[in-house]
């Protein structure tokens, strides 16, 4: 069975050498009828004397010439030394890797989001052992649920490029998503909390030996500033 895709592009001249063939011979067989290939055919020379008119009273339109947005790669990790000393633990904000992936997510969260889920402490408590079990670390429930403003939600195992990534989400008192991920990996470095924006959300990441933490949420770098050292001081 041909599709009207198939007729078209045989029509129009567009179909490979073998394909033209098979084609023109069931048509003469009669297996597409010359109704279906009369319905199909379209007139271009027709077409074009009718919209012609149109065309020629059509307004031009000066459309802006886009400004190149690469820099050299020397010049661009010059600028980022100077705005990371000169803001001190403002950092520039990554533009690939986990942390980028993770605020793609977490911008996919709206109020509804999270609100919805019931902080049942037993469903809380299973699930905090058994994202302990896949990292090897030992967090509790009280310093997991216990920075002021912040309500513990849910802990979820996730992945990133093979590795064990851990989301445990929050909401604010106004019902703002905010989540607090950790990422196991190797030959991470020892370093202090510093904070950033990641796709206008307040971020924060830290790390210490085999481990990278972030926080993310809001528009209030303190808070996820404060939160992220609350977390880092207990973990």
């Amino acid at each position: 069975m041909y599709s009207d895709e198939d007729i078209t592009a045989y029509l129009d001249g567009e179909l490979p050498v073998a394909e033209m063939a098979a084609m023109k011979t069931a048509i003469e067989n009669g297996k597409i009828p010359q109704a279906r290939l009369d319905a199909l055919h379209m007139d271009k020379a027709a077409l074009s004397t009718a919209f012609a008119p149109l065309l020629a009273t059509a307004p031009e339109l000066a459309l802006p010439v886009a400004k190149p947005r690469w820099v050299l790669p020397a010049l661009a990790a010059s600028v980022a030394l100077v705005i990371g000393i000169g803001l001190g633990t403002r950092l520039q904000a990554p533009q690939s890797g986990w942390e980028m992936e993770v605020a793609h997510y977490q911008a996919l969260y709206v109020l509804e989001t999270l609100s919805v889920i019931e902080p049942d402490l037993d469903r809380l408590t299973q699930e905090v052992a058994k994202t302990n079990a896949l990292l090897g670390l030992d967090m509790s429930i009280e310093t997991l649920n216990g920075f002021e403003g912040l309500t513990l939600r849910r802990a979820q195992v996730l992945g990133f490029e093979g590795q064990v990534l851990i989301q445990i989400a929050y909401t604010m008192a106004d019902g703002t998503p905010v989540a607090f991920c950790i990422l196991k990996r190797q030959n991470s470095v020892e370093q202090p909390v510093s904070t950033t924006e990641l796709l206008g959300l307040a971020t924060a990441t830290w790390q210490n030996s085999g481990y990278s933490f972030l926080t993310i949420g809001g528009d209030d770098p303190k808070l996820m500033a404060d939160f992220a050292r609350h977390l880092a001081a207990a973990i």
